[in-house]
């Protein structure tokens, strides 16, 4: 399809991100998991099941448009399209690497 869009002029922009969001997305499975998990853990002081719930998509709604905003950034070429599918995980990494630090100090 690459071959394709390059015989017909037409931008490869969308397909790079597309194979490189494949190709981070047990990446980003596998970051989820942890960061749920480490919400978890960290809300035990927390009684109301309402509030961890809120928190878990408070979170999953920024993370969602922190992808939406490089992904959107990639599409139009304002920085490169590695590194509007690969910033979003290295936040999420840096996040969770900074909880996991903390409930190793507990």
């Amino acid at each position: 399809m690459k071959k394709n869009y390059d015989l017909l002029n037409y931008s490869t922009i969308d397909i790079d991100i597309h194979i490189q969001k494949i190709i981070s997305y047990p990446i980003y499975l596998m970051l989820m998991t942890i960061f749920s998990s480490l919400i978890m853990f960290n809300s035990k002081k927390f009684k109301s099941n309402t509030f961890k719930i809120s928190i878990g998509l408070f979170f999953c709604v920024i993370i969602y448009y922190l992808n939406n905003l490089f992904n959107v950034l990639g599409t139009t070429a304002k920085i490169n399209h590695f590194i509007s599918v690969w910033m979003p995980l290295v936040l999420l990494t840096f996040t969770t690497f900074f909880m996991i630090n903390k409930i190793n100090e507990k």
